[in-house]
């Protein structure tokens, strides 16, 4: 992007008294900022970041977005009310005058995973920009914005949330073409209060959507299967019975997943870089997409079959003759349950699971590690060892072969002196447990 600095200054309605420079990028962390970046400066917690003005001028910055209290006397910068805000406002602004078509995915989980995947299969055809990593809420979704560049054909955006009317804002500045839903589970219900409610807020990515434009849905969700609309196109995949895109005979591998792909009446076997039956679903979103869009059936299997693997989703580690299954990158309910389902159907040895605490769940945290207990009983794995206070509460709800580890440390002597070469060991956790630190400090067999 190249945009005047006067300009920016006319999209948020502020004034601007300094030189006229050509702003080519945005950045909220100096240590990374690029040369010719506007540094916008956010009050955080512990630390404000208009104590870094000078320093991201130093490292390459040519302007600043800066609160009105800003003391500092670096030129160029503009002064708002809320940088965060003006952030927004700033990125709506340049939404505008991007010819780019966008998808927008949401859900309470595997949005990160849909992106990468409807992104592989697009980027056959076309100039195609997605989200980094999760950059989805409502700063990081707006330095996405600003990153598309004029040539880019599609742009696949996610879109996280956690309270009402996140989503409607930030649908507000993607103005998305094709809106995605992938399920409806148990994530941020802290927030929320139930599953209904989680819907609800999850269907405001829907609220900018015209008559011709589609909300993609899984159609294997019960919450999902309840949506109806007047004002714009739903779709659904992944139901036999009535989606003209399903899946059927599913194989799950010891390093890939394999099916048959049913897309109006022509069949397929696809082969999947992923482990997991759940990722069947976001590849059967990635299908519609691509056929509605003028892919070849042939080329979108092609590139199902190339889509990169993410860092810590289901993520295969060998250490000292284990084979480590590296799942830890966030979890809920309905991610956990998956993630075991998983695990039980790969072809290999003794299955060991670690699980690791769920967080914002608030009021309903006894009562979700609960379920998660017994939702595990019957699966065909070895051992359970459960880590962090919550799970003490899904320890006593499961009645398999288990053991109990207040701390990871706990967890990790154990592991060192019990573990044996070819066992094959899951874990999985919300990421503040950094579950994956187990890995890393395992010292072997």
């Amino acid at each position: 992007m190249i945009v005047s600095i006067k300009e920016i200054s006319v999209w948020i309605d502020a004034d601007y008294q300094g030189d006229e420079v050509a702003v080519t990028g945005f950045s909220i962390d100096t240590r990374i900022i690029r040369k010719g970046d506007m540094f916008v400066a956010f009050e955080g917690e512990h630390v404000s970041g208009e104590s870094y003005v000078a320093q991201a001028f130093e490292n390459g910055a040519v302007a600043a977005l800066v609160s009105h209290n800003y003391s500092g006397s670096q030129k160029n910068v503009i002064r708002v009310e809320n940088t965060q805000h003006a952030l927004q406002r700033i990125a709506g602004a340049y939404r505008k005058t991007l010819p780019t078509r966008i998808v927008a995915i949401t859900g309470s989980v595997g949005k990160t995973t849909t992106k990468d995947v409807i992104g592989k299969v697009l980027a056959s055809k076309f100039n195609v920009f997605k989200t980094d990593g999760n950059f989805n809420n409502e700063i990081g979704l707006p330095l996405m914005l600003l990153s598309i560049e004029k040539e880019h054909e599609w742009a696949v955006l996610e879109l996280g949330m956690n309270h009402y009317g996140e989503l409607a804002l930030l649908s507000e500045l993607t103005n998305h073409d094709i809106a995605v839903i992938t399920n409806i589970g148990t994530a941020h219900i802290e927030f929320f209060g139930s599953k209904e409610n989680i819907l609800k807020a999850k269907l405001e990515i829907a609220s900018t959507l015209k008559e011709d434009q589609i909300l993609l849905l899984n159609g294997c969700d019960p919450l999902l299967n309840t949506i109806e609309s007047d004002t714009f196109k739903i779709e659904r995949v992944g139901d036999p019975t009535r989606d003209s895109i399903y899946a059927k005979n599913i194989r799950i591998g010891s390093d890939t997943t394999q099916f048959d792909l049913v897309a109006n009446h022509v069949v397929k076997t696809v082969t999947l870089p992923l482990i997991g039956e759940h990722h069947v679903g976001n590849a059967l979103l990635a299908v519609n997409i691509g056929l509605r869009l003028g892919l070849d059936l042939d080329e979108i299997v092609k590139s199902l079959r190339n889509v990169d693997v993410p860092k810590m989703r289901f993520e295969s580690v060998e250490k000292s003759g284990i084979i480590f299954i590296n799942d830890a990158y966030n979890a809920s309910l309905d991610s956990i349950i998956a993630s075991v389902s998983t695990f039980e159907k790969m072809p290999i040895g003794n299955r060991l699971v670690i699980l690791g605490d769920v967080f914002e769940c608030g009021d309903w945290s006894q009562t979700i590690h609960c379920e998660i207990g017994r939702s595990l009983n019957g699966f065909g794995v070895d051992l359970i060892c459960f880590v962090g206070l919550a799970m003490k509460h899904a320890f006593d709800a499961y009645s398999g072969e288990k053991k109990y580890f207040q701390s990871k440390s706990e967890c990790l002597e154990w592991l060192n002196r019990s573990l044996c070469a070819g066992d094959h060991v899951l874990l999985k956790a919300s990421r503040g447990m950094k579950l994956e630190t187990l890995i890393e400090e395992y010292e072997g067999v």
